[in-house]
């Protein structure tokens, strides 16, 4: 499921349709990755999750998360 998961803003994403990168010229700024669950857990609840809640998660983020940077 993550290996096809893009985010992109509504009129890049319908400028791209169907078409591969490549065939556009255009190239993704970082590569798409699978969380672990508690990098899942943070990038579904962010804005809801509490301080001291965050820090317990981020102990258990991979050592090179995307999402300490």
């Amino acid at each position: 499921m993550w290996e096809n998961v893009v985010a992109a803003c509504r009129r890049c994403n319908h400028y791209k349709g169907d078409r591969h990168l490549r065939e556009l010229g255009l190239e993704l700024r970082a590569l798409p990755y699978v969380p672990n669950f508690a990098e899942y857990l943070a990038l579904i609840n962010s804005g809801r999750i509490l301080g001291d809640q965050m820090a317990f998660l981020r102990a258990q983020f991979g050592r090179d998360s995307r999402l300490l940077h």
